[in-house]
């Protein structure tokens, strides 16, 4: 016995039945996107009035600038105008010690493709330091750059760089996650027609999918272990206005173990003296800024050099985490680490102000301090360009007092004043026998004649 299967028709009724869903859907869809549409884009303008910036003034000073990559060239050839917009923006930024560090995140995932190290490279380029560079390499969307600095890079409050369409979108992003964060707009770049519709209809369709990540919680491609930034930022309330341009920088030890002991003691206010300073550095060469470099720290006291009386005025305070002398008189070592830390801030410093004078607590208030002590290094810092040094003597018949007030330094008190001295020019008297002080503070004097 043969059995025939054969496949049944669907019925006209069926197929109709169908259609008319189909056609619900897409009417559906069609009028689900438009209302789609119209929520992100008033969820995204709400949610950056009053946080986009074109002026650098107009921003409060933070840890990070945070840059979203683009590619560097344009398909055709040629310089992608966002890219280099965006790369001076972030400059300007730093430039404007608006911030201490630039994050730039990207791009990764394709060999001969790699957008964070073009952007470290072009803001190289423009005086940025190498070392206040980041790079995110797992940047991949809007999305992905906003969390990880929050959740990878540990930035509780940054400023996004970018033109003010993607801004925008970005600050939703982060308001959406609870992460503090503020935006400098870069100069827009002119189109034509067509590429201006075509970046208009991309970033309506990007703002919907902004609002449907928000719903549902998405999270970045990939998140991976805590990093450690190079700088961050522990504002401390010990600050007021500077009323001097800044011409000096002074030199701290902290007299404590840690780094997290030195910031708590500098952000203090439950003291009868607060006390803070601009950056502290950790035994590590970890760099703690605590005090914007345009305000007055509290870190100098009751000080004087070459004239100035208001030394907290006119200097950038940097505090070194280091236990000073113990009680037999023996300084523990400076590390490595730390010293290369201290340079590279110093020339940082250097970079955007006239500095005249880098000098230590002792040198400034020579009756009441002795840090950084006769261990500290300033022979090395010179051979970096950070300060004044000379291994010469001279003979001279000019009193010590005389040398060290042509010098720059308080001697109401000439003992004291020569003890300071030492310390800083002429450690061997103090560490050894060094038995040439006079000698040695004559060459020091005549090092700053010439300068003048």
């Amino acid at each position: 016995m043969e059995y025939a299967c054969r496949m049944e028709k669907p019925s006209k009724e069926s197929s109709s039945r169908r259609k008319k869903w189909l056609r619900r859907i897409a009417i559906g869809c069609g009028l689900l996107l438009p209302l789609l549409a119209i929520i992100a884009e008033t969820s995204v303008l709400i949610a950056s009035v009053g946080r986009i910036a074109t002026d650098p003034s107009d921003l409060p000073h933070c840890n990070a600038a945070v840059v979203p990559g683009c590619s560097k060239s344009l398909r055709g050839g040629g310089e992608n105008q966002y890219f280099r917009a965006r790369i001076a923006a972030a400059a300007e930024l730093y430039h404007a010690r608006k911030v201490g560090i630039i994050i730039v995140s990207g791009d990764n995932r394709h060999r001969g493709y790699d957008e964070p190290t073009d952007m470290k490279e072009a803001l190289i380029q423009l005086d940025v330091p190498e070392e206040r560079i980041v790079c995110d390499y797992a940047g991949l969307r809007t999305l992905d750059t906003v969390v990880r600095a929050h959740d990878v890079f540990q930035q509780n409050d940054f400023i996004l760089v970018s033109q003010r369409f993607q801004l925008r979108r970005a600050l939703f992003l982060a308001r959406c996650r609870g992460i503090h964060a503020r935006g400098f707009a870069a100069e827009e770049v002119r189109a034509g027609c067509k590429p201006l519709l075509r970046q208009l209809a991309r970033e309506r369709l990007a703002r919907i999918a902004a609002l449907l990540d928000a719903v549902v919680g998405r999270k970045p491609h990939f998140l991976g272990p805590l990093e450690t930034p190079p700088m961050r930022y522990v504002p401390s309330p010990n600050h007021s206005e500077r009323t001097r341009p800044v011409s000096i920088i002074v030199l701290h030890y902290t007299v404590t173990k840690t780094l997290e002991q030195a910031v708590q003691i500098l952000t203090a206010t439950n003291t009868p003296h607060p006390v803070s300073s601009h950056y502290v550095v950790g035994t590590d060469g970890e760099i703690v800024q605590l005090v914007p470099e345009d305000r007055r720290a509290r870190h100098a006291g009751v000080s004087f050099w070459r004239g100035e009386t208001d030394v907290n005025s006119a200097s950038i305070g940097i505090e070194i985490v280091n236990m000073g002398p113990d009680a037999n008189g023996v300084h523990p070592a400076y590390p490595e680490e730390q010293i290369k830390a201290v340079i590279g801030l110093c020339r940082d410093i250097q970079a955007h102000y006239a500095i005249t004078d880098v000098v230590g607590h002792s040198d400034v208030a020579p009756k009441r301090k002795q840090d950084p002590g006769a261990a500290f290094p300033w022979r090395r810092l010179a051979m970096e360009g950070i300060g004044l040094w000379t291994d010469e003597f001279v003979a001279s018949d000019t009193p010590n007092a005389t040398l060290l007030a042509s010098i720059g330094y308080d001697v109401s008190n000439p003992a004291a004043a020569l003890l300071a001295f030492q310390r800083h020019y002429y450690p061997e008297a103090i560490l050894s026998s060094g038995k040439r002080t006079h000698e040695r503070l004559a060459a020091v004097e005549q090092l700053f004649r010439k300068r003048e």
